[in-house]
């Protein structure tokens, strides 16, 4: 028949009712392994590929010195900037402390200034009876702000003078506070910057030793004031007088206190000397009272020595 297909060995199978035979079960198995097997390969070469990619990277960088990495710069950068503010930070707090304490230790100074003027006249306005109860207010205030100025100065030490570190000091003398005053006296020897603060020191040094009844000290630091200006040869003959005999009369007067009547005789001839000499009108008034103190040395007293600062 003509429409009858061909049979021949080499003809397709068929399935029922000439369809063509469907592919075994077997087969569908194999060829889904395959797509997935084909699959993996490609993942894997994808992941192998990414990793050589990371490691050239990689090695590109460690080639790389650290200065020419950005962001190891930046954050080292950033790390400097914050040490940087910190520390400036804590310098300009320091600078506004040590401002506040400069202003505060101003004010005490001031005050200490005042206190010994307001004692004398409370003297002559009520008398040595009628006065005791009110000086011994001042007495108390002239305490406490001498304290203060003391705390205050500790901590500004770079930042006094020798004057006032003389002054505090000679309050604290004013009230018995002797261990007090001759620390201040020691600092003032310390920082000390010209000679007439040289002599300030000294002769308040020698004061407080003559009340603590260190006369062998005292003497020390008197002769020290004397001769600290036998090494400025270029200071004036007038203002070297005038200094020396500041330091005598006050000498003459420690050793008159201490009821040593050749030693302040011996101080008092050399002021009078000093005083002749270069025509110091100003300081015959002191020496006279000197002469008048002596005649009586036999019966005096002793007394605390005249303030440095005179």
């Amino acid at each position: 028949m003509a429409d009858e297909s061909y049979r021949g060995p080499d003809a397709a199978p068929r399935g029922r009712r000439g369809a063509p035979a469907q592919r075994a079960p077997a087969e569908k198995d194999v060829l889904a392994e395959l797509d997935e097997l084909r699959r993996r390969v490609q993942q894997n070469d994808d992941e192998i590929d990414a990793l050589q990619i990371a490691a050239a990277r990689g090695e590109e960088r460690a080639s790389l010195p650290w200065y020419r990495e950005p962001g190891l710069i930046i954050s080292i950068v950033a790390l400097l900037f914050s040490f940087g503010t910190t520390v400036v930070s804590y310098a300009r707090l320091d600078q506004e402390r040590e401002h506040a304490v400069r202003t505060e230790l101003t004010g005490y100074m001031q005050r200490l200034g005042e206190l010994p003027r307001l004692a004398t006249e409370v003297r002559l306005q009520y008398g040595d009876v009628g006065s005791s109860e009110l000086l011994g207010f001042v007495n108390a205030e002239t305490e406490l702000i001498a304290n203060q100025a003391r705390a205050a100065m500790l901590l500004i030490p770079n930042q006094v003078a020798t004057l006032e570190y003389v002054t505090v000091g000679y309050a604290f003398q004013t009230t018995g506070a002797f261990s007090q005053a001759e620390e201040l006296y020691r600092l003032a020897t310390a920082v000390a910057d010209g000679p007439l603060d040289r002599v300030t020191a000294y002769r308040s040094l020698a004061g407080i030793s003559f009340l603590l009844h260190d006369y062998a000290t005292g003497r020390d630091f008197y002769g020290q004031a004397r001769d600290v200006y036998l090494k400025e040869v270029d200071a004036p003959e007038l203002v070297v007088a005038s200094v020396n005999a500041q330091t005598e009369i006050q000498w003459a007067q420690a050793e008159l206190g201490a009821g040593q009547c050749a030693a302040a005789t011996t101080h008092a001839d050399a002021a009078d000397a000093l005083v002749r000499g270069e025509s110091l009108v100003t300081f015959a008034p002191l020496v006279a009272q000197l002469r008048a103190a002596l005649n009586a040395c036999p019966t005096v007293s002793p007394s605390p020595a005249a303030s440095p600062l005179t």
